[in-house]
């Protein structure tokens, strides 16, 4: 089940009181690689000689605040039925006490706290460095507000060990069943660039970080997430620089993941969230796009998600209505424009605590 006794990486688990900074992360890479670790708490640890080696996959799970959602997630793993699984519960500075209900639910979890939040790059990064350094063939990106199917695990491992290196999703659907699918391109849910199977393989055309499965290959190839995005669009420039590298992305949805979204922004539609987007997206056009076609695609593509986010969902608003409400007094558009003011200032990572507290008074 969760862990078995013959798995190839192995962690030692932290006290929850124990923060670890930047400067720790050599430290912890290797601790984290070659120490014991021991997952008591969860409901089995299965040891059964296989007749040929199992992948070795390293679930990351990444944990701010919302600790709820984050017991629900752990509950949902623990049920897994993949024997070669391992798991690594990397906690951004919460400040709701996550760390240590995980610690008291689940004993010898390996539990890594940040002493600053990372954000979704840099956190799954320092999971991924261990990963790489412990050999193991996959890693399961994991969002703390998911909930998976108790094969959720080894159908994704089966279908990807098939396809060789690539980046796998699960269909995803709300929490909220009421709310249906949020990737499924089998019901029309998610862009699909290419069908590889006509039941239930789907090459998609870029990434999403809430479930995703990583041949680690790929982050030897292609690199680490770019930890200026800090939060949102950190696995659009991964897939594009995969892509630019002769990787494909798919769904499969043969197995599906239930997902509560945004539970760490305080919901889908934040001033927050339109801040990362704004900027964000600014980068990902000077990143990865050349050309007056491609960058006026690009453009709209800003416009659509800022509309989206902002607009109350109504994209199908001209452009002069777009310009004025960037320049107005509206909540979203004030985020927008901070966004944007930080991208030409070349100001990225984690929004500064002035930018916040501008936010927070034009929000005032």
């Amino acid at each position: 089940m969760l862990l078995s006794k013959q798995s190839l990486v192995r962690a030692r688990a932290a006290s929850p009181g124990t923060l670890f900074t930047q400067t720790d992360d050599a430290e912890r890479v290797r601790e984290f690689a070659n120490e014991p670790l021991k997952l008591r708490g969860f409901r089995r640890c299965v040891a059964v000689a296989q007749p040929q080696r199992l992948a070795g996959v390293l679930v990351i799970l990444l944990s701010y605040n919302c600790k709820e959602d984050s017991l629900e997630c752990l509950a949902s793993i623990a049920k897994q039925t993949y024997p070669n699984l391992n798991l690594l519960v990397i906690d951004n500075a919460s400040t709701d006490g996550a760390p240590a209900a995980i610690s008291a639910a689940y004993p010898g979890v390996a539990l890594i706290s940040l002493a600053e939040n990372r954000g979704w790059a840099g956190g799954n990064n320092l999971g991924v460095k261990i990963a790489l350094e412990g050999g193991f063939d996959f890693v399961l990106l994991l969002n703390h507000d998911t909930i998976l199917n108790e094969d959720t695990v080894a159908v994704l491992v089966q279908k990807a060990s098939s396809l060789g290196p690539c980046l796998l999703h699960p269909a995803i659907y709300y929490h909220d069943h009421s709310e249906g699918a949020q990737l499924d391109p089998s019901i029309g849910h998610g862009a699909i660039a290419g069908s590889r199977d006509a039941l239930d393989l789907f090459e998609l055309d870029f990434a999403y970080g809430a479930c995703l499965m990583v041949h680690t290959e790929l982050f030897r190839r292609v690199g680490l997430f770019d930890e200026r995005f800090f939060l949102q669009l950190e696995e659009t420039d991964f897939f594009l620089r995969a892509k630019k590298a002769g990787f494909h992305s798919f769904c499969f949805t043969g197995t599906r993941i239930y997902h509560k979204e945004s539970r760490g922004f305080g919901g889908r539609r934040t001033p927050l969230k339109t801040y990362y987007i704004a900027r964000n997206m600014l980068l990902i056009l000077e990143k990865h796009y050349r050309g007056p076609r491609s960058i006026l695609s690009q453009l709209k593509e800003v416009y659509w998600s800022l509309a989206h986010l902002s607009l109350k969902g109504d994209v199908s608003a001209r452009w002069w209505s777009f310009l004025l409400w960037l320049v107005s007094r509206d909540t979203f558009a004030a985020a927008a424009r901070l966004g944007m003011r930080d991208y030409l200032l070349r100001r990225f990572g984690r929004i500064s605590n002035s930018a916040a507290q501008r936010l927070a008074t034009e929000i005032g």
